[in-house]
């Protein structure tokens, strides 16, 4: 039999607090009741009350339920919320990477000359013939750069010290040496135009030697040795695609041989900017 003296107050969930004060209802029930005096009928009466009082309570405990359920719905939905905010936010990181790379399609080649001259540091050297794309002045401002730097430098700062001759339009004599269609844009007809960074250099061919890279000081004499040519091309080729701004990015370039050449002669060609040129930067630089 349920002992409603028992019940004092009833408590549910953290927040949801609902007090029931079972024992005063009860009590003035049977307060109620005092005044009936046959017994069979005040029995009657407080069973009745305790039915009422235990529907209120069965009442309670449903909208308790119900209240908990609803709480359980609003965190489900504020979960998917959240897990919507970060998809949302990782496309409209991936939409910001990609406008990024887009914009940078219109930024021009340079070089990082500090960085640029450090990497020519103790190489070996050769003479230098600067050609860039004619009519491109983005191909002759990168022209100058090299021309800059890989020469004296600019005032009081110092640039690799090579010999370097001034950058001139590239001609139809020039272009005739490359690989493309004769009737292509004369910067387009060099290999070069097709690679990362839209340069080709020219030499002699010096084969790949076998013994460890040769310093500027093993090097001095002119004409350069093929072997010192080989390395001069190289740390050349190096500087420049570990340089090139605006995010020293690498890439790649052509060599094309001609041993019609002097044997202390690269040509340089600048050629236009490919059009992809800085969308997919190397990893490992």
């Amino acid at each position: 039999m349920l002992d409603f003296r028992s019940v004092r107050s009833c408590k549910v969930g953290v927040r949801l607090r609902i007090y029931c004060s079972c024992w005063p209802c009860y009590q003035s029930i049977a307060d109620l009741t005092d005044w009936i005096e046959p017994d069979s009928i005040k029995k009657i009466i407080e069973k009745i009350g305790a039915l009422v009082l235990i529907l209120g309570l069965a009442g309670d405990l449903i909208s308790v339920g119900m209240a908990q359920i609803e709480a359980a719905n609003l965190t489900r939905e504020a979960d998917d919320a959240k897990m919507s905010a970060e998809h949302a936010a990782k496309a409209a990181a991936r939409a910001n990477e990609y406008a990024n790379g887009i914009a940078r399609l219109s930024w021009p080649r340079q070089l990082d000359a500090s960085k640029f001259v450090a990497l020519l540091n103790g190489k070996p050297k050769a003479r230098v013939k600067l050609l860039y794309n004619p009519n491109d002045s983005e191909a002759w401002s990168f022209a100058r750069d090299l021309y800059w730097w890989l020469g004296n430098g600019i005032g009081d700062h110092k640039g690799a010290g090579w010999i370097v001759f001034p950058p001139k339009p590239i001609s139809r004599t020039d272009a005739s040496k490359g690989l493309s269609s004769p009737n292509a844009p004369i910067g387009m007809q060099l290999s070069g135009a097709y690679t990362g960074i839209g340069l080709t250099l020219r030499l002699r061919n010096t084969g790949t030697p076998s013994i460890p890279p040769l310093p500027a000081s093993a090097c001095g004499s002119v004409p350069l040795s093929r072997n010192c040519l080989f390395f001069a091309e190289t740390g050349l080729t190096e500087a420049i695609l570990m340089s090139v701004l605006p995010d020293e990015r690498g890439g790649a370039s052509t060599t094309e041989y001609d041993d019609s050449m002097p044997s202390d002669l690269i040509v340089l060609i600048v050629g236009p900017k490919p059009p992809i040129w800085h969308l997919d930067k190397p990893k490992n630089k």
